[in-house]
């Protein structure tokens, strides 16, 4: 069988990783989301509420490297089957 290697061998020993916030984690494991991570181009912005859910797609492709090309042509869709058992699990636990 041959081995899989790791792509963090290929990674110098000081690399540390770069995340767009300083703690990406803003919610409990157990309760409905309160806060969310909004993306106006490159800058992340801390809002309230749960974020709909939704999956991001091209239209074309741009072949751009540079990441404000990259998602110029990014559109979304709105997943209505899971932000509606959102809203019935959030009447259900409302309930008792």
């Amino acid at each position: 069988m041959a081995r899989q290697t790791s792509h963090t061998e290929d990674l110098p020993a000081d690399f540390i990783p770069k995340q767009a916030v300083p703690d990406p984690v803003i919610n409990s494991a157990y309760l409905e989301p309160q806060w969310n991570w909004f993306y106006k181009g490159k800058v992340p912005e801390k809002l309230a509420g749960r974020r709909r859910a939704q999956y991001f797609f091209q239209t074309k492709q741009t072949g751009a490297r540079d990441a404000a090309d990259f998602f110029a042509e990014e559109q979304s869709d709105d997943l209505p089957l899971v932000n509606a058992l959102r809203d019935d699990v959030r009447r259900w636990r409302d309930s008792g």
